[in-house]
């Protein structure tokens, strides 16, 4: 293979490196160790190998000055499969400097670890081998590309080349561009890349212990991932774990082979660390331009924006930190920084303090804690306070920098809690070339030891929605943030009444001096001053002045964590107008306009009307009308008055409360008699003879409408010879819509319908200008039934079980039907053919009737049908069905083959009972039509349950006997009758063996499980749902393997029921006895015949 380097901070020039295959899987790639690391010797450190009885690899980890610090080994054990290390640092220790050498100002004074034993690292479960060879050593390439090329690098295979990368992004020109198909077999990479990943993640994966996991082995196992189908299904199943970790530095870059036909639909859970962090991302930083480090200064502060640690940090913070004023506090905003270099956060630390500032970091895997001590090589602290803002994005370093500050005592935590994040970062690249992020074993730890990996919860804490400049506004409001306090003010216009009472202060907040003031804010004049320097007081007194508008003001003077702040905390105002209906407000003559103030967003107004003529009112806001929203009516009560572009009053006492977020800070209010010709509706009484009503519409929005009366049940006419500019709709008395089709009406149209006896309302849509004129005319109906709900008007019909004719002879017909009953009764409606059928109750009607069971008791019961349709006249079917349960536990009805019969689930619980006689061994399918809502049991002679299945469709293999079929339905709290057509047929296959447990072993296939591989199973799986159960039968205990290249599932079944899923090439310890192997196709979907084989043999 050709090896190219696309790394830039390393040069490793172009060669070529063999690979290597093995009897023992020929599917993976082996490399030559030695020449591995020949390969990679330009980007590693330098190492030395010696070989004895294994092969050692031994590289020195050194500190400051080139100091040596320690000898860090990996030994590969081939005899016992074992990697072995002496102290996990090896892979930091291997890492090369690489081209870019970075000039810190730091020195380290420090560094130590903790002692441990040889850790090793146990292959055999995960099926990966190191082989020898005449003392010469061969590694999978994965194995290599992972303990052999230190932090910095990766290594990526495709077709005859090796690329050489230290950022993913150098390899989007080359490999990550277009069709990237598998090979034709992907069952070995799938096995392959499942095994490989787990050790990947039980090994050197920092957050095992934290998602409290003993195996991903087993992990992956209880998943389902060695029976996926496809590298695509792998790969969709894969990222939905790595999105269940929630853990933003474990993350999927590419997919590798199949990436196109990975779903799309794969996505975080909604409330997850990684959906906060993206959307507090987007809502913070994606409009952020800068990606560079700025300081801006204000008129009390600086705000040092750092969206990013890296080898820049340094220099720029030198310069940005020159000319720094020290009366200026300043603030640190990692509101949009998401991490970068750990050795930068430290530079800025210390211009924070001349102290030494330790970092601590563990193995996870090997609970090896490291301790390095830094200081800078001239000290440079700033004697400036420190703020240091965090977000949700806050991550990695940037809240490994924010957890220093917090243990160091170095500054103010302000905004909100940060992402987390204590791992350092890794590249993993899978056997299908799936390229991913991960947080390596090197994870940070706090002043007491912990790992830092959950957010750190700021000092003070901002609300979610606050912006880093909006943290920094609030961050000089901290008294009415941190204080507990309560203020009672009954101050008015004439004096000053105030109660000021501390409840609770925060730790490290001192209290100097409280200053209250009563403002003129005519004039912005303090009329009165007072100083107090206890946490609570009283201040009365009587206040002569001449301003229509008083402010109230309270300022805190204190200091918090030793800084000075001053803070008003406290702001009210006096004016004429009342924040509540009271009877002291200012009273508002008609006609008369009013000019007041808005002092404050928050102020409300109450202005009192006398109204002495019932009458239509308006309001003017500064001389204009106004509509919906602007204004609010109330009665003396406080009950609210009906309208929006005006308001009809009768004579009494009224509040106006005016929306002030309309106005501006002088605003005028003017309420408007509109002295109209007719206030309310214009009742008539509709009869057979024609009534001419004219209705004036006098100003803008004036409404107007009729009030139609029907003392008999009429056929409604209402016409107009003019033109009418407006839809129109009928409505009941109480306003609600009396037909589906009496809304939004035209008067181009005919409009003609029937209404029964009783009170309607004839009322417009759009806004009418002038006067229109309107004839209504009732005809009475002869032999039409009553539509009459009261039921006054007794011309009922009769509802009969069946299928019935009903007619509707005009629009908006409705006919009143009668059932009697002697017994209780329960009643469905069916082909209901475009009715709606309502059941008239004492004081209600309930018209959800809709294949429900209605439940009548003895008695007579009304119903009331009308017509959609808007076609008259109009003959409809209905068909009336009263349910009697015929089918239970003593009623059981025999199925017959082939011949389909009914079944209806009455109501929630609802279980059809049914006899089946099988004559003959076969596959019988049970089938129900719209049966998704169905589940079907089949039980045994002795009434031991076989199967269960929802949806409608069962397959069951039966032997000759006698069956119990019951029928349900699967819906929680079902409310509606379900309705199905079963048929049960026996199948046309030949298939031999039974689908499920639990009949005779006389019909089961036996396999015995010898110590030959020619033990081969052959079997078919011949429809959709299909399952093939053998009877496994073991003489000898011992340790027994299974393999199958086939697309099936395999799960061996114990005599307690337990089930083993069964993987390919895995080695399982039974004991002698009676099992069962259970096999089904891999794709819950498939409907085409498979074939397939396997084996399952003592292993010698």
């Amino acid at each position: 293979l050709t090896v190219i380097n696309l790394a830039d901070a390393y040069d490793i020039p172009e060669q070529t490196i063999n690979f290597y295959q093995s009897h023992l899987d020929e599917n993976v790639n082996y490399i030559n160790v030695s020449a591995f690391l020949h390969m990679m010797r330009f980007g590693l450190s330098e190492y030395t190998i010696s070989r004895t009885d294994n092969y050692k690899i031994s590289v020195t980890l050194y500190g400051d000055n080139e100091t040596p610090l320690k000898d860090l080994t990996l030994t590969l054990d081939a005899k016992n499969n074992f990697l072995i290390y002496n102290d996990f640092n090896f892979h930091m220790a291997l890492t090369g400097i690489g081209n870019e050498t970075y000039e810190t100002d730091l020195i380290q004074t420090s560094f130590a670890s903790t002692s441990i034993e040889p850790y090793v690292i146990d292959l055999n479960p995960y099926g990966i081998d190191i082989l020898e060879n005449e003392g010469t050593y061969y590694i999978p390439f994965e194995l290599a590309n992972l303990v052999l090329t230190g932090y910095a690098l990766s290594v990526y295979h495709l077709e005859d080349t090796l690329y050489i990368f230290d950022d993913i992004s150098s390899l989007s020109s080359y490999v990550l561009e277009g069709d990237f198909n598998a090979p034709e077999n992907s069952v070995h990479l799938i096995d392959y890349a499942n095994r490989y990943s787990a050790l990947i993640f039980d090994y050197f994966y920092g957050l095992k212990d934290y998602h409290e996991v003993d195996s991903y082995l087993k992990t992956f196992d209880d998943l389902n991932f060695e029976v996926s189908t496809t590298l695509a299904t792998f790969s969709g199943k894969f990222q939905n774990f790595v999105y269940d970790l929630d853990d933003l530095h474990t993350a999927i870059y590419d997919y590798g082979y199949d990436r196109d036909y990975v779903s799309s639909h794969i996505e975080p859970p909604l409330y997850s660390k990684t959906m906060t962090y993206l959307n507090s991302y987007l809502y913070h930083c994606a409009f952020s331009s800068s990606q560079n480090i700025s300081m801006i200064e204000y008129a009390s502060y600086y705000v040092l924006n750092i969206p990013t640690f890296d080898d820049q940090t340094k220099d720029s913070l030198s310069s940005l930190f020159k000319n720094v004023k020290p009366d200026k506090d300043i603030y640190i905003n990692l509101s949009c920084n998401s991490g970068g270099s750990i050795i930068a956060t430290v530079e800025l630390l210390t211009y924070m303090t001349n102290d030494p500032i330790e970092i601590s970091y563990m193995n996870t895997s090997t609970k090896q804690v490291y301790h390095e001590t830094y200081i800078s090589k001239t000290p440079r602290a700033l004697s400036n306070q420190f703020y240091v803002v965090t977000t949700p994005v806050t991550y990695s370093a940037a809240h490994i920098f924010t957890s220093i500050v917090k243990d160091m005592d170095l500054g103010l935590i302000i905004g909100q809690p940060t992402a987390g994040g204590a791992a350092a970062l890794s590249v993993a690249v899978l056997p299908h070339n799936l390229i991913m992020s991960y947080s390596s074993a090197m994870v940070f730890l706090n002043k007491n030891g912990y790992m830092i990996e959950d957010s750190i919860s700021p000092d003070i804490l901002m609300d979610s929605y606050m912006k880093a400049s909006q943290i920094i506004d609030a961050s000089t409001m901290l008294y009415k943030d941190r204080v507990s306090y309560d203020v009672i003010d009954t101050s008015t216009n004439q004096g000053i009444d105030i109660t000021f009472d501390t409840i609770t202060l925060p730790d490290h907040m001192l209290i100097e001096t409280y200053k209250v003031e009563y403002i003129n804010k005519d004039s912005n004049q303090v009329i009165k001053s007072y100083e107090k320097d206890t946490l609570d007081f009283t201040i009365e007194e009587h206040i002569t002045h001449q301003s229509k508008l008083i402010e109230i003001r309270i300022t805190a003077f204190y200091t918090y964590h030793d800084k000075s702040f001053n803070e008003v905390i406290y702001q009210s105002f006096i004016d004429e107008l009342s924040e509540e209906m009271s009877p002291d407000t200012y009273t508002l003559d008609l006609g008369v306009k009013y000019q007041t103030t808005k002092h404050t967003d928050d102020d409300v107004d109450y202005i009192k009307l006398v109204i002495t003529e019932t009458d239509v009112y308006r309001i003017k806001l500064n001389d204009i009308y106004q509509g919906p929203n602007a204004c609010m009516m109330y009665r003396e009560d406080g009950t609210k008055v009906s309208g929006t572009w005006h308001y009809v009053l009768e004579p009494g006492i009224y509040y106006l409360w005016v929306n002030l977020s309309n106005v501006a800070y002088s605003y005028t209010v003017e309420v408007v008699q509109m002295f109209d010709d007719n206030v309310g509706a214009t009742d008539i009484i509709v009869t057979e003879n024609e009534t001419s009503v004219t209705l004036s519409f006098d100003f803008e929005y004036d409404t107007e409408w009729i009030s139609m009366t029907l003392e008999n049940e009429l056929l409604v006419t209402i016409s107009s010879n003019q033109y009418i500019p407006s839809t129109f709709y009928i409505a009941r008395s109480d306003g609600t819509m009396y037909h589906s089709h009496s809304d939004y009406l035209h008067f181009s149209l005919q409009n003609e319908f029937v209404l029964p006896k009783g009170t309607f309302l004839f009322k417009f849509h759009e806004q009418m200008i002038g006067s229109f004129t309107f004839k209504i005319k009732g005809q009475l109906i002869p032999n039409d039934l009553s539509g009459d709900d009261t039921l006054e008007d007794q011309r009922f019909g009769i509802l009969e079980p069946g299928v019935m004719d009903v007619l509707f002879e005009y629009n908006w017909d409705k006919d009143i039907y009668v059932y009697e009953t002697d017994f209780v009764v329960d009643l469905m409606f069916l082909n209901r053919d475009g009715i709606t059928i309502c059941h008239i109750l004492e004081n209600s009607q309930n018209c959800d009737t809709y294949d429900k069971l209605i439940h009548l008791e003895p008695g007579t019961h009304y119903f009331s049908l009308m017509s959609v349709s808007q076609t008259y006249p109009k003959s409809n079917t209905i068909e009336i069905v009263v349910l009697k349960d015929e089918s239970d536990e003593n009623n059981m009805i025999p199925i017959v083959l082939d011949e389909p019969f009914e079944v209806i689930i009455e109501k929630d619980g609802d279980i059809d009972y049914y006899t089946l006689s099988v004559l003959e061994t076969g596959v019988y399918k049970f089938l129900l039509t719209d049966g998704h809502s169905s589940t079907i049991t089949i039980y045994d002679k002795d009434s031991h349950q076989l199967y269960l299945q929802n949806y409608g469709t069962l397959y069951a293999y039966l032997i000759p006997g006698d069956y119990v079929i019951t029928i349900s339905e699967n819906i929680s709290n079902m409310t509606r009758v379900q309705r199905y057509v079963a048929t049960v047929s026996i199948l046309d296959t030949l298939d031999p063996n039974p689908n499920v447990i639990g009949f005779d072993h006389a019909y089961y296939r036996t396999l015995t499980g010898d110590n030959t591989l020619l033990n081969k199973v052959f079997g078919t799986l011949s429809y959709s749902q299909d399952k093939d159960v053998y009877l496994l039968t073991l003489s000898t205990s011992g340790v027994y393997k299974y393999s199958s290249l086939s697309n099936i599932t395999v799960y061996l079944v114990d005599q307690t029921g337990k089930q083993t899923l069964m993987r390919n090439n895995w080695t399982y310890q039974l004991e002698a006895g009676t099992y069962y192997l259970r096999v089904s196709s891999q794709s819950a979907s498939d409907t085409q015949i498979l074939e397939y084989d396997f084996s399952f043999y003592l292993n010698s």
